[in-house]
């Protein structure tokens, strides 16, 4: 009968230990996914940067530009005129 009980908590030892195995395990591969996210949303966020700065640039490039275009208008019908 001891040896029976001797066995069983043995087995349930082992039971307990692959467990905590799998667990630690699960942990392990979240803690990766996580900082796999992180360094994705990193990457993002100095993407948006970028991409910002570079609207800025292309709307003051938009508004040369335009006043670029108006200018030459000007000087062109100013030709015509004279």
């Amino acid at each position: 009968m001891l040896r029976k009980y001797a066995q069983s908590t043995i087995l349930l030892i082992y039971f307990f230990q692959f467990l905590v195995f799998l667990y630690l395990s699960d942990v392990l591969d979240i803690e990766s996914i996580l900082e796999n996210m992180e360094s994705d949303l990193k990457a993002i966020l100095h993407n948006k940067e970028t991409l910002q700065k570079t609207l800025i640039e292309l709307i003051e490039l938009q508004s040369i530009l335009q006043k670029t275009h108006v200018f030459l208008e000007e000087v062109g019908n100013s030709l015509v005129k004279s």
